[in-house]
Formats: structure tokens, sequence, C-alpha cells
């Protein structure tokens, strides 16, 4: 099988991220399997595509390895893209430290398995990794991690464990690897639009659209078809490694947190206006003349 039939592993594959980038159409749909916990594959997802059925939260040893054993020979790219939900009472129960554990069990497998191809392991992050709720002005991707009993938010902890354990997981495995070594690379990504109206962005701002007051707290934000590119240029690379013996770099960590062309971090009310102007609502819509301080 050659490296353009090579399957991607996407584990946390029904998101909003991953149906845009399924629409992008940046790669053949055949070769994608996509690992959800909905038990029917969502309408989006083409034909061609493959789809399991798996629920982190509850695998056991012996699921995991059935489901990574059933496609890994032809997995070159596993990208992990999971988390809990922003809110909800999952707060005061184990569920993010499950869905982790599954993660991990599904990872260790992958990583280990004699016959493997997998060149790249992607971490789809967040900047919530370092800590949303600490100032982030400009950071660096070799800054080190705050202090974790500073986090105050158990999604922030959850992505950072993630990152953790995930890096772990192919630094171990590559030390006993003869063949070409996993690379890894945890992707932090900011609040993202996309073209799944229901998501978190969309739904904040359209609530927002026909009366606000500017806010000009200064925030990044991205769309989910710049992220699904960069990924994807990501992919490309390490699948050149691979191709031409070359080495590329491939950082262990990327922020990709504003389109290239914002210089700078914007006001919230920028991206309010840019909405309103798309769906014609600048004559519909109003501000109010609040100093929020």
């Amino acid at each position: 099988m050659s490296a353009m039939e090579d399957k991607i592993l996407w584990i946390g594959g029904t998101s909003s991220l991953t149906r845009t980038f399924v629409n992008c159409q940046l790669l053949n749909p055949k070769r994608l399997v996509l690992v959800g916990l909905e038990s029917r594959a969502p309408d989006w997802i083409p034909p061609s595509s493959r789809y399991i059925s798996f629920n982190l939260a509850t695998a056991t040893d012996e699921q995991a390895r059935d489901l990574v054993q059933s496609i890994i020979n032809d997995v070159s790219c596993i990208v992990i893209g999971v988390r809990p939900l922003l809110f909800a009472p999952y707060t005061q129960t184990d569920l993010p430290q499950r869905m982790l554990q599954g993660v991990e069990k599904l990872l260790e497998q992958a990583c280990h398995q004699e016959a493997s191809k997998l060149k790249l392991v992607l971490h789809v992050s967040s900047v919530a990794a370092m800590d949303h709720l600490r100032t982030q002005h400009f950071v660096s991707e070799a800054e080190d991690y705050p202090p974790i009993v500073e986090y105050k938010a158990s999604y922030d902890k959850f992505k950072r464990l993630c990152e953790e354990r995930i890096t772990s997981i192919v630094d171990k495995a590559n030390q006993g690897r003869n063949t070409a070594k996993i690379l890894v690379c945890n992707f932090r990504i900011s609040a993202i639009f996309s073209d799944e109206t229901s998501c978190f962005q969309c739904t904040a701002i359209n609530l927002q659209a026909r009366v606000s007051c500017y806010v000009d707290h200064k925030i990044d934000c991205n769309s989910s078809v710049n992220v699904s590119r960069a990924m994807y240029a990501v992919m490309e690379r390490a699948s050149s490694n691979n191709q031409e013996g070359t080495n590329k770099k491939i950082q262990p960590v990327y922020y990709y947190t504003r389109p290239l062309s914002l210089k700078q971090p914007v006001a919230w009310g920028y991206y309010l206006q840019l909405f309103r102007r798309v769906h014609q609502m600048e004559y519909t819509s109003i501000w109010i003349p609040v100093d929020i301080g």
C-alpha cells in the first residue's frame, strides 16, 4: 500500500473540526477511519470512509486491542481530537479521566504493534493546555507548563494531561523501535468557528448578533478551515519524510490561534462585526454603548 493509500485513524472523528476537514476534500475519503461515540455514523461522513463506534470512557484493554489490530497495518497517521464538553456536570465525575484512559489504551496498542507503519501522532490540543485563565501573550512553544495545581478549569487539566500522556507514550515506544521513529505533534488551537452551525463559537456569536455591546477584550479566534489545512500540512510533511528519506522537522508543539492575516490579537467585537457583515445584519443590529471596563 502506497503512502497515498495509507489510512488516517481519527480518534474523536465526529467533531465539527473533522466535518470541516472532510468537507475541505484535502484527501481521498477512503483513507479516513473515523472513531466516534455515536452508534451510527453521522450523515456527513462519506460512504467510502470507515466509521467505528467506540466508547473511550468504558473501553477495556481487549476492546482497544481488537480495534487497533483490525486496522493498524494500514495506518500511517493517528489524529487524536477528543475533549469532554466545556460546560457539563462531568466536572464532579471521573469522565475526563476515563476518556483519557481510553485514548491511552488505543495509542499504546497502536505504537507497539510490530507490523505498524505508523509515522505520525497528531494531537488536536488547545491553548487551554497552558491554562486558558492565565494571560498568554505571544507564548513560545518551548515554554514550560504552569504548575498543574494552579489550574482551575477541568477542561484545561484534561488537555494538559492529554498532551503529556500522548507524548510520553510515543516517546516510550520510540525507545524500542529499530525502524523510523514515530513523530508526535501537539497542535494547540484557540476558539474556532466551523461550518457546523451548532459549534460553540457560532452559537455564542449568534446570540449577540442583533443586540450587543462592543467588547474590546483581545482574543484569538480561527476557522476550522484554516486549522484543517494546517493539520493536513503537518500530515504531508510527515509523509514526505518517509517517502523521500528526508528529515523535515516537525515540532512537538505548534500554536495556530488566528489567521496569518491578523498580526495581532483583535477584539471580540471585531469578530461580531464580521459576522453581522457576512449575514447582512449591519442595518438590523445595534451596539449598546456600555462601558464594561
